[in-house]
């Protein structure tokens, strides 16, 4: 996670990132990551969409100790 927004960074969008979820990994994302669930993405596999906004970023770096 660390490096996705670092690059997120890098690419002048502030940490802001956001993915498509297995379902076997969504309490990861939501529980362990705090990244906020968007919902379920019907173009995408019925895939659930995750993201963090900048503010969740710089929050997630600080609690690991990383910024």
């Amino acid at each position: 996670m660390r490096e996705a927004i670092h690059l997120s960074r890098e690419s002048g969008l502030g940490g802001r990132v956001g993915l498509h979820s297995l379902e076997t990994a969504e309490e990861f994302y939501e529980e362990r990551c705090l990244m906020t669930r968007v919902g379920v993405d019907l173009a995408y596999h019925r895939l659930v969409y995750f993201e963090y906004n900048e503010q969740q970023a710089t929050d997630w770096l600080v609690s690991a100790g990383l910024h």
